[in-house]
């Protein structure tokens, strides 16, 4: 009994612990918040207008993501081996960030309309500006997130990621209140995380400042470029697939039917945001965990992990009950495209202490491999069944890609412990 409370005890004042609890209540906080946001949006704007603000929406966060280029992943990891080198590794990242976000915005303003005409979307012509300043602001603010997960400061990012979408929120109620809810006005949304990026200012020039004067070594810069090949090529397979399916039902469906479908993939948030919670913290911890303790620490936290997700599978009979209730009967035909996506979205949360080992073992190119497969198989998917059976067709694209990569990734895992457990 007393070896039981001993480790418990342990385990309850571990940073690791610790750090998962304060990202879990932030989660839930920011998730409450954001589908409070949605609300309002959803029920206010309607399906079409909902489409169109999702698409946007969606493009803003796509892009952003896009074009980190996976550096995300490289500084959290290169961070954490060399830590006296930290503040020059995220000033590599800044500059180049800078650069690429310099590159896309003069792409936008010199080509956007064009763009956008010959995508057949000339409605979206309008909204360039909005694009430009989310896009902005969302990226930068990617780095001060990525950096306050690095040094392991969820405290603070806590905070400010709380602190984000509570402006949101009274931004978004005060046009409810004011009657002034359209899709004109409520597009200022995407300003509000520029001002957020304005408080880590000084914290942009102590990078700089530290990567001008604290130069890398040559074999720390490639070995950096090395891996973050792997992770260019695993982000755009990663960003594709996160929102292929909205890009493929553009093409074959009405903006009415996108705001259906992007209802309940926000629905959603009442479990996906647990895959986020472990994904922040688990990378870190993972990074500095070495490699012949990896395999036991992936496997001890999976087991919870998939008892959880069996636990959340009794939530999916009750969507025909909560999508009324919530976004008003215009929106039942999202019921169906929930329960699908809910058991894609628990199947990834079952695998992501596996796909997150990847990474410390120093296998990104195989995340890359089946997440291109998954990529292929979903788009040849949709293209004969998104024309036939619309919506549905791409939320069971999803489920059937994701459990097809789950499994190779899982495979290939346990091959791996096979071989390192044999070398011991």
């Amino acid at each position: 009994m007393q070896k039981i409370t001993s480790y418990m005890a342990k385990v309850v004042n571990s940073s690791f612990v610790k750090n998962l609890s304060i990202t879990f209540m932030e989660n839930i906080v920011t998730k409450v918040l954001g589908f409070l946001i949605i609300l309002i949006l959803v029920r206010n704007l309607g399906p079409d207008n909902y489409g169109i603000y999702s698409f946007i929406f969606i493009n803003i966060l796509m892009f952003s993501q896009l074009f980190d280029f996976g550096m995300e992943n490289t500084a959290i990891r290169f961070s954490n081996r060399d830590k006296e080198k930290q503040n020059s590794i995220f000033g590599l990242y800044f500059l180049i960030k800078l650069s690429i976000i310099s590159l896309v915005i003069f792409t936008l303003v010199l080509f956007g309309q064009t763009l956008l005409i010959k995508m057949h979307k000339p409605e979206l012509i309008k909204f360039i500006p909005v694009f430009i300043i989310g896009f902005l602001g969302e990226s930068i603010f990617f780095v001060n997130d990525t950096y306050l997960q690095c040094v392991q400061k969820f405290k603070l990012r806590a905070f400010i990621n709380i602190t984000r979408y509570l402006t949101v929120v009274a931004f978004a109620t005060t046009m409810y209140l004011f009657k002034l809810i359209s899709l004109k006005y409520i597009t200022f949304i995407f300003i509000i995380p520029l001002f957020f990026v304005l408080f880590f200012i000084p914290r942009y020039y102590l990078f700089i400042k530290e990567f001008l004067t604290n130069k890398l070594s040559k074999n720390l810069v490639l070995e950096l470029f090395h891996y973050e090949k792997w992770m260019l090529v695993l982000s755009i397979g990663n960003s594709l697939m996160g929102r292929i399916d909205i890009y493929m039902l553009s093409i074959w469906v009405s903006y009415t039917q996108i705001g259906i479908y992007s209802a309940a993939f926000n629905l959603l948030s009442i479990i996906s945001f647990l895959p986020a919670v472990l994904g922040k913290v688990m990378l870190p911890k993972m990074a500095e965990t070495k490699i012949e303790k990896l395999f036991d620490l992936t496997l001890s936290i999976t087991k919870p992990i998939l008892g959880l997700s069996f636990l959340l599978l009794f939530i999916i009979p009750l969507f025909p009950y909560i999508v009324p209730l919530l976004f008003g009967h215009k929106y039942d035909d999202s019921i169906l495209i929930v329960q699908i996506l809910s058991i894609s979205t628990l199947i990834g949360f079952s695998i992501l202490p596996i796909e997150q080992s990847m990474y410390p073992l120093g296998k990104p190119k195989v995340i890359v491999l089946f997440r291109y497969i998954q990529l292929a198989v979903n788009i040849l998917i949709n293209i004969y069944t998104i024309p036939k059976f619309g919506i549905v067709a791409a939320a069971s694209s999803a489920l059937v890609t994701r459990l097809l990569s789950s499994l190779l990734l899982f495979i290939y895992f346990m091959k791996q412990k096979s071989v390192y457990t044999s070398k011991d």
